[in-house]
């Protein structure tokens, strides 16, 4: 840098934050915010849900409303999760 400040984000000190939109697949969202990646790599492996990779593969005690509910057979498992939490 010409200041002498070996890294772009040290030049950026003080400076106010600011809210960006960005279009981008899952790789580059994990990368970006430091969560996220493979589901069995990684305990939060979803950056948009606070579902853990030890019980993603555990069936909901009840159906989810619309989407497994409509359905008639009685041997269907459902595992939607919900995507935001108050976590």
């Amino acid at each position: 840098m010409r200041d002498g400040t070996p890294y772009f984000w040290q030049a950026l000190d003080g400076f106010e934050e600011i809210q960006l939109t960005a279009t981008m697949d899952s790789s580059a969202s994990w990368k970006g915010l430091q969560i996220g990646g493979a589901c069995k790599q990684r305990q939060f492996f979803c950056h948009c849900c606070p579902l853990e990779s030890d019980n993603v593969h555990h069936p909901n005690d009840e159906i989810c409303n619309p989407f497994c509910a409509q359905r008639d057979d009685d041997d269907w498992l459902c595992y939607h999760h919900n995507m935001t939490s108050e976590q």
